[in-house]
């Protein structure tokens, strides 16, 4: 979940975008709230940087530089797509560390991955590194420097309480003029896997070239063997399937003979593709009748079907398999 400071930043952020009448919260908005956060400002002070400093450098950037950003409408700010990679990577390093709260510390560690942004800029300006926050959150170590000219730690005490578990649903609130609301943040973007299980095998490898987009909280990836013990098998396929932005279909000639697939797991699949925009990213793992189901022919295939997997080297495979990764990471920073 996220901290009550964390929460509170999130509705300054947007609360300023809408004060301005911005149509996009940026990065530069978020970094704008952090210096106000008491989690974040620790992390910065400890850090050695100039936060009335960095104040007017923000300030004057969202002023000046983001002007062409005003509405001519009325609505809500709406969240970058970077804005939002940042608290969905945020959550999921929180989450791996076993924490229970995200805070405005973790965002600003997770702002570092966006290396374009002039948020980013910002603090590098002022020679803070992303190794510089983990130091101070997770030993203590502090950049400020004593009378001597020393690099001095910080007593643990002041550390920051917690480094933080995500919640599967990220908060952030807009605001009216006339009320608050809080809603979800888009959920991160999910591929679905689906497979026959007597092809389990090459699920291994392909999980293998997915890890790092997934480690960089860009995706999350599904396929049924996640569903849990006493779980209803079927409902918690058909929510997969509804939240998927990517669909990876390993196609063989079983994948094409089971009951299951064709009249459960498909048809909603390719209506999501038609209704929803899922990308639909096809791999034939063996022959079979591909090209002879209209439903599926019709989607490009990432290779052909007269060059199934089991006809090609290791090497080839893993470079089959790369792309997988490159196509679906291509599309998601599009």
């Amino acid at each position: 979940m996220l901290s009550r400071n964390l929460e509170k930043s999130l509705h300054r952020a947007l609360a300023q975008t809408n004060e301005r009448r911005h149509e996009y919260a940026t990065l530069e908005h978020l970094l704008l709230a952090l210096t106000e956060d008491q989690d974040a400002v620790a992390v910065l002070r400890a850090c050695s940087v100039d936060l009335d400093r960095l104040r007017r450098e923000v300030l004057n950037y969202v002023d000046n530089e983001l002007a062409n950003l005003v509405a001519t409408h009325g609505d809500d700010a709406k969240p970058t797509a970077s804005f939002q990679r940042v608290l969905q990577r945020a959550a999921i390093h929180v989450q791996s560390s076993g924490r229970e709260e995200v805070t405005g510390a973790n965002v600003l560690v997770a702002m570092f991955a966006e290396r374009e942004s002039h948020a980013v800029h910002f603090l590098q300006e002022q020679d803070m590194t992303r190794f510089d926050a983990v130091n101070y959150i997770s030993q203590g170590i502090s950049k400020v420097r004593d009378q001597r000219g020393k690099i001095r730690p910080v007593d643990l005490a002041q550390q920051i309480a917690g480094s933080c578990a995500a919640s599967a649903s990220i908060i952030t609130t807009q605001t009216d003029a006339k009320n608050t609301r809080t809603e979800p943040f888009s959920p991160l973007a999910k591929i679905f896997i689906s497979y026959s299980h007597r092809d389990l095998r090459w699920i291994t490898r392909l999980d293998v070239h997915l890890k790092p987009i997934v480690n960089n909280g860009l995706v999350a990836r599904w396929d049924d063997r996640q569903i849990k013990a006493g779980s209803k098998w079927r409902d918690e396929i058909r929510l997969a399937i509804n939240s998927a932005s990517i669909a990876v279909l390993l196609i063989s000639a079983d994948y094409l003979a089971s009951e299951f697939i064709t009249k459960d797991e498909l048809p909603p699949l390719l209506r999501a593709a038609e209704e929803k925009g899922c990308q639909i990213l096809p791999i034939i793992l063996s022959p079979c009748r591909y090209l002879r189901t209209p439903a599926l022919a019709e989607f490009q295939a990432i290779n052909s079907a007269s060059r199934p997997l089991s006809r090609m080297t290791s090497h080839e495979r893993e470079a089959l398999f790369l792309r997988v990764a490159e196509v679906i990471e291509d599309a998601l920073v599009r």
